[in-house]
Parts: C-alpha cells; structure tokens; sequence
C-alpha cells in the first residue's frame, strides 16, 4: 500500500516595514517613501514613524496599515465615534478638520497643475459642517441564528461581517434619531428573515424611508409599518422582487431656492440603489 503524503504548505508571516510619513494623500492615507517606492499607509498622520504590516505590495507602490507608533504626531485627534475602527464608514476621523481640507485641496491642485501652465488662484473652500451633514444612509440588516433576533447596523471595516450601531455621529439628526425606534419596530416584525435592508434620505419635507424584503409581506407587518410611519412622519416606500410602492406619505423633494422642487430624484435613488 502507497501512503501519500502532502507537506503543509507554510504560511508566510505578514511583511513589516518601518516608515515615515511626509503627508496625506486625497483618501486621508498617510504616505512615505522607502527606497523609491510610494506607500499608501492606513491611520498615519504626517511626521509620524511608525510600523506596518503590508496589505499589498506592487512595483511602483504598496499598502499597508499602522501596526505600532514609534513617533505620534501632534495633531492627531480621538476619534468621536465609538465605532471609528471596526465600522467600515468613515475613515478619517483620527485626522483634524483642517488637515482634511489641506489634503484634499492640495492633491486638487496637483492634479490640476499637470494640465495647465498658468499659476492656480485658489478661492476659498466652501466647507459644511463636518458632522451631522449626511442625508443618506444605508443599513443592513441580518437575522442573528443565536439571537433569534433581527440585527441592524454597518458592514464592517474589510469585511461582509455587520456591526450593530445605535447612532451615527454623521448622519443628520432627523435620520440619527431614528435609529433606536427602527430597532425596537424591526423587534416586533413577524417575518424578520425575509428583511433585506433600509434605507433612509433626509428630504426637504421630512424623512424618506425604504425597506427593501423579500417574499411576501405579511398584513401584520404592513400595518406595523404603516403605523410607525405614521407615528413618525415618514414617506415609506417598500422594495419586493416586484419593484418599489410608496405605501405612505407625500412624494419627498427637494426644494431650491428658485423655488423647483425635485421629485422624481429620489425613485431615481431608491431604484438605482436597488440594481
């Protein structure tokens, strides 16, 4: 008898470098130089050092992220989220508001040099606040097995894995207060593992909401929904296999200061957020 026998094939520890970083790229990526070679680093703030473990690594550049400061820089700021490192949203709340702009402005200008001789006149930089400013959100939502419980929340960093979340330091307040209540509503719903996701736009005229789910909608979960979209003022739009309805509301726009409103946007943005 011929026993055969296939080695293990070993696994090879993850590459470590040492760096320094001399700025910030467009994305809020620090990046430093190593024997000609462009780094992209994760959580790295300019004059810092600092060590990191090799994403990726191609002929011209590579990625990597911070494993261990050697030098922190002074600037760096705590992030004011709870989440900030395990959420896969933002990216860039270690880095100060000013810093962020900077970045962006200056890799703009960079760009923008290489197709023209002239000199760039920079106007100033018309800037929103840099928290509660966003209108739209997507959250996803998964049955638990263990919990027997619908979770909802974002997908994590580099992964499909979700993280449960109880507010968002971005989003609006008029969708941010929200969150808590669609928690307790998705508690209550008797199909929960037919529940795709929600999505959620800040309109002019209040707050649009779709629930996308698959099957069929029981009566008891419909009324469930309408009520709560009552008891909220909601516009509530509900995506199947068939396509999307509005069950309740008025159409939500969005009014500009010539007085037009924009309607059809946001079957617009529902759909393509469907496909």
């Amino acid at each position: 008898m011929v026993l055969l026998y296939s080695p293990q094939k070993k696994l090879n520890k993850p590459q470590q470098i040492t760096a320094t970083i001399i700025e910030l790229d467009y994305q809020g990526l620090g990046v430093a130089k190593i024997n000609g070679k462009t780094w992209f680093i994760e959580n790295a703030l300019p004059q810092e050092k600092v060590e990191c473990t090799v994403l990726e690594e191609k002929r011209q550049y590579g990625r990597a992220v911070v494993k261990k400061w050697l030098e922190k820089s002074p600037f760096r700021v705590l992030p004011q989220c709870s989440y900030y490192g395990r959420c896969g949203g933002c990216q860039a709340q270690h880095i100060p508001v000013e810093m962020q702009r900077e970045a962006k402005q200056i890799a703009l200008f960079k760009r923008l040099a290489k197709l023209q001789q002239e000199p760039i006149d920079f106007q100033p930089m018309i800037c929103d606040e840099p928290w509660q400013y966003r209108r739209r959100v997507r959250l996803s939502l998964w049955f638990n097995p263990k919990t027997k419980q619908v979770e909802m929340g974002f997908r994590q960093k580099n992964s499909h894995d979700l993280i449960v979340v109880e507010g968002c330091e971005v989003i609006e307040p008029a969708i941010n207060n929200l969150l808590p209540k669609l928690t307790a509503l998705l508690a209550c719903y008797s199909t929960q593992k037919q529940l795709g996701h929600i999505e959620l736009v800040a309109a002019d005229n209040g707050v649009a909401m779709l629930l996308r789910y698959t099957g069929n909608l029981a009566d008891f979960d419909r009324t469930l929904l309408l009520n709560f979209a009552g008891q909220e003022n909601l516009m509530l739009f509900l995506q199947s296999d068939e396509g999307i309805e509005q069950v309740y509301g008025n159409s939500p726009y969005y009014q500009f200061s010539c007085g037009i409103r924009l309607y059809l946007i946001f079957v617009i943005l529902f759909k393509s957020i469907a496909s």
